[in-house]
């Protein structure tokens, strides 16, 4: 079985990319401060969710399989921020590139 722990670091590591792509967006792009500031508390609020199952639930009954859907569930999730993220990139960059045009 993988440690619980592991599948702790993961989830925290989808999210911590999850932060610092919002980061970068807004240190970049001021305009899209809001947006980015935005999309990184509500990924801190999926992580505390997926972290708050993991560590509520008893991961010997419920099984490997459970604990593996819990971390695709987390990926996916944070997967849907990061593209989320990267449209609005791509959306300032046009905007950028028109402007200096």
């Amino acid at each position: 079985m993988i440690p619980v722990h592991h599948i702790q670091r993961a989830i925290h590591s989808f999210y911590a990319e999850v932060t610092e792509r919002s980061l970068q967006l807004a240190l970049r792009y001021p305009d899209q401060r809001v947006f980015a500031e935005r999309t990184a508390r509500k990924g801190n609020e999926r992580l505390a969710h997926y972290i708050g199952i993991l560590k509520s639930s008893d991961w010997a009954s419920a099984g490997q399989a459970a604990l593996q859907q819990l971390c695709r569930d987390a990926e996916a999730d944070s997967l849907d921020f990061l593209g989320a993220l990267q449209q609005e990139e791509n959306k300032a960059q046009h905007k950028h590139h028109s402007a200096t045009d």
